[in-house]
């Protein structure tokens, strides 16, 4: 799979939306090339249904944000660039019945895991935002590099 930037990320250049930092342009920025895996079941018995998947995506020449380290204005200055190796990693599980003849009651749990494999110290996603005590940093429980997240929801489905 091959992503090119698109033209937020190569040409948008000035305060950023929420106005905590400046972007400045990056025309430079090559294609994001993937390589996408995908393995899931499904079962049914009835009234009671489940299913789960897990995935792996491997991103080459992946597209982040990074600060550079001037201000304009005052403002951060950050701008997109090209990251050798990404890594991400899932599952998500779903499990439920038929509750009416058209409604299924379900609920659902899903988790990714991302990596910066060619920095693993540096964040991917919104996990510059994520503080760990020292302690989680020795004991591996806590990574700045690492994204982790779990998602649990219930709900009615019209079938």
């Amino acid at each position: 799979m091959v992503g090119s930037p698109n033209l937020v990320e190569g040409f948008f250049e000035g305060p950023t939306p929420e106005g905590s930092g400046y972007q400045a342009r990056n025309p430079n920025l090559d294609p994001e090339t993937s390589v996408n895996i995908d393995l899931g079941a499904r079962w049914r018995r009835g009234v009671f249904f489940a299913e789960g998947f897990v995935f792996q995506n491997d991103v080459h020449d992946g597209i982040a944000i990074a600060a550079t380290g001037d201000t304009i204005n005052e403002l951060p200055v950050y701008q997109n660039v090209n990251v050798d190796k990404l890594c991400f990693r899932g599952l998500e599980l779903t499990a439920g019945a038929r509750a009416l003849s058209r409604f299924d009651l379900s609920a659902n749990f899903s988790r990714i895991r991302s990596k910066n494999v060619t920095d693993p110290n540096s964040p991917v996603g919104d996990t510059y935002s994520r503080l760990c005590t020292p302690a989680q940093r020795r004991a591996e429980r806590c990574n700045p590099g690492h994204q982790s997240r779990g998602r649990c929801a219930a709900g009615l489905h019209g079938a």
